[in-house]
């Protein structure tokens, strides 16, 4: 143990200043401790007929039309990919064109995992905007995602999510489509 060097006095005037409206914990009076407020907050039983308030579950929003399990195995590339398209090196038309005839055409076919290759992008160029990162040139990349949302994919879509390394990790997307009933 360490021996503790006293205070000089400027230290201990400082101190004394600091600590003067103090008191410890041991010489409180009793009566002077207030309970904690209640919360008015509802308990579940399960008798209620209004179901507890849905738990946020840390999957990202591209995931949110599937359950946690299956969601963590599409992450995880554990999910088998029944179709592919490559849509790298393609202009934009053409990849939308591409993207929206593959996708119905596969959903068509009983497909529920498809592998969407976008590729990475260029060479990254510096962003003039930020100096510590470079600007992301991946057209495709970007524009997927986007495409995925909207439109009549929106409706044949349930989840998408970046690919797993395995899978082309940044320059591929899985797309997880809605069964035809």
């Amino acid at each position: 143990m360490s021996k503790k060097k006293p205070l000089k006095p400027e230290d201990q005037a400082l101190w004394q200043s600091v600590t003067q409206d103090v008191t410890p914990l041991g010489e409180r009076p009793a009566t002077s401790m207030k309970p904690a407020p209640k919360r008015d907050r509802p308990q579940f039983t399960p008798d209620r007929k209004t179901p507890p308030p849905p738990v946020r579950d840390a999957v990202p929003s591209a995931l949110t039309g599937l359950d946690g399990s299956r969601a963590r195995r599409l992450q995880r590339g554990q999910l088998p990919v029944d179709a592919r398209i490559d849509l790298h090196g393609m202009t934009q038309d053409r990849a939308y064109r591409a993207l929206t005839s593959f996708i119905p055409r596969a959903q068509a076919e009983g497909k529920r995992v498809l592998l969407v290759i976008t590729g990475k992008g260029g060479a990254p160029k510096a962003d003039p905007d930020n100096i510590f990162r470079d600007q992301q040139t991946g057209v495709l990349r970007t524009l997927v995602p986007q495409w995925l949302n909207e439109g009549e994919n929106a409706g044949r879509v349930v989840a998408w999510h970046p690919a797993h390394k395995k899978h082309g990790g940044d320059g591929a997307l899985y797309v997880v489509l809605r069964r035809l009933r």
